[in-house]
């Protein structure tokens, strides 16, 4: 999704659509993939963006986040200047049972 003035970063959203095996994949990650192709939709109807937005969705996360670490591989041959990724996994997920928002840390790769 182009950015609607002369910009050269990128903001890349993106979920996974596989599941564990034996998995129906309601939570990891069908939840996932319908928030960000939501918000893509609503991305292209803005006015005005300052950003091009790159929307991924990923195969093999859980396998070790092949089909990711392959993407991000990609951006950077193709020498994209990422302003910062933002992925979603499992927005249903309430470990604890507290009904309160759950966050991962990022990780380190």
């Amino acid at each position: 999704i182009p950015a609607t003035v002369k910009s050269r970063e990128y903001v890349v959203l993106g979920a996974h659509y596989d599941s564990e095996p034996g998995s129906p994949g309601a939570d990891d990650n069908a939840t996932g993939m319908s928030l960000i192709y939501e918000v893509a939709l609503k991305l292209k109807a803005l006015e005005h963006r300052e950003y091009n937005f790159i929307i991924a969705f990923f195969d093999q996360e859980e396998d070790g986040l092949i089909g990711s670490r392959a993407f991000a591989r990609k951006l950077k041959r193709e020498g994209h200047c990422v302003h910062s990724v933002h992925t979603v996994d499992m927005i249903g997920w309430d470990a604890d049972g507290n009904k309160a928002v759950e966050l991962e840390l990022p990780t380190e790769s």
